[in-house]
């Protein structure tokens, strides 16, 4: 049986998909023999050269796609070139392809690709700590799609999208509207049998609860959604679970138990050769090392934690591993170094909007001005400090902020 350019097409698509890259060249012979200056043709070379690692290849063949395809093969060149770059870490770019792509991408039978390329750069926005943005774009698509019928696939990413949207608000300090987004989510998706996307809604739920200070209350949360993960198979989940419960015990100071959290998520991350994981393991390794006063250890994995974190554009791992190196250095005694580091946490994190960073950075700020005895900056810190608290119901740090501005 004689195939078509487009089944050839099709076939191409679908191995590429399996990653079998292979077979998947083998038709892409079929079509630059039958049309070599096709989009289609460049879309298949272009993915075949991704795969391969040969992004500059990919880059070419994408961008000539640019310039011969129709309005709609020029969408799927910069969807490709976005997706290409998501791969690469280059966020910024990748924003700006997935942009480009999505005026292009409105008829209906391209709706998931137009919803996962929006969802896309709310994700990407939410990576480089644009919290607010994140948050616009996502409630944008949630706005723009709730009354418009979705299949299966579409589904599952709108209510990805809507869990998003609760991480954001969370992020923002606006702790109520993510609770309630949350819980929205769990309940859709509990009744719907979505097991990961429910299992991350409520692993979301304990993060409020964590940054409330209800460390039990959180822990139970993050344990139940762990349950889930696990039986699912669920490694995104998994790590994200691991990491939340080796945080809540960090918080209560349960060194032994957070570090066997914080081991079991890196060794995960290790098995995955996940870079940003296992840095984010270490780092939670180090705020145990501090924890128990072995400061030297923390030391050195810190500040090769900052080299790694600049490099990734992960910005919330970037400000959470200069303000706890900012601790650190109070903790030796270098004052003028810990200030340094608090200050610019605090101006990533400003920029950020990130309300749980910001009550832990004018917290520690003051707690600085205490051994710099200059207490009327102290007190104006941890009045600051408070504000946030009260906003955010966190029951732990009023108590604490409370209990030092009448020590002073």
């Amino acid at each position: 049986m004689s195939h078509s350019f487009d089944d050839f097409y099709e076939e191409a698509l679908y191995l590429l998909n399996q990653q079998n890259v292979t077979d998947a060249k083998k038709c892409l012979a079929k079509m630059v023999s039958l049309a070599p200056k096709d989009a289609r043709t460049l879309e298949i070379a272009g993915d075949c050269a991704k795969e391969e690692h040969d992004y500059d290849k990919a880059i070419e063949c994408y961008k000539e796609i640019l310039v011969i395809g129709d309005s709609h093969e020029v969408g799927r060149g910069h969807l490709s070139l976005g997706y290409l770059y998501v791969g690469m870490e280059k966020r910024p770019e990748a924003i700006e392809s997935l942009n480009r792509a999505i005026p292009l991408l409105g008829d209906s039978d391209r709706l998931y690709d137009l919803l996962q390329a929006s969802v896309t750069i709310g994700e990407i926005q939410y990576d480089l700590g644009q919290f607010e943005s994140s948050a616009e774009t996502f409630h944008e698509i949630l706005e723009k799609y709730q009354d418009v019928e979705l299949d299966e696939d579409c589904s599952l990413v709108y209510l990805s999208c809507a869990r998003q949207f609760a991480d954001a608000l969370r992020c923002l300090g606006k702790l109520e509207d993510a609770l309630e987004q949350y819980e929205s989510v769990a309940a859709i998706c509990e009744e719907l049998e979505i097991m990961d996307e429910f299992a991350n809604a409520l692993d979301g739920i304990g993060v409020v609860h964590q940054i409330q200070g209800k460390f039990s209350e959180a822990e139970k949360y993050h344990q139940r959604s762990l349950k889930i993960n696990q039986s699912e198979d669920e490694h995104f989940g998994i790590v994200t679970n691991l990491a939340n419960l080796a945080r809540v015990h960090i918080h209560m100071e349960d060194w032994d138990l957070a570090r066997q959290y914080a081991n079991r998520l890196l060794r995960l991350e290790t098995d995955e050769e996940s870079t940003e994981g296992v840095g984010f393991a270490k780092l939670l390794l180090a705020e145990c090392d501090i924890g128990t006063q072995n400061y030297e250890a923390a030391d050195k994995v810190l500040q090769s934690l900052l080299k790694l974190f600049s490099h990734t554009g992960q910005a919330d791992d970037y400000v959470n591993a200069i303000s706890v190196l900012g601790y650190l250095r109070r903790l030796q005694g270098n004052l003028t170094e810990s200030e340094r580091l608090q200050n610019e946490s605090l101006e990533i994190s400003l920029k950020m909007k990130n309300k749980d960073f910001l009550l832990s950075i004018y917290d520690e700020l003051a707690e600085i001005r205490v051994a710099q005895k200059r207490y009327s900056d102290a007190h104006d810190f941890w009045q600051t400090a408070l504000n946030i608290a009260q906003e955010l119901k966190s029951a732990k740090m009023l108590k604490r902020i409370k209990k030092r501005i009448a020590e002073i």
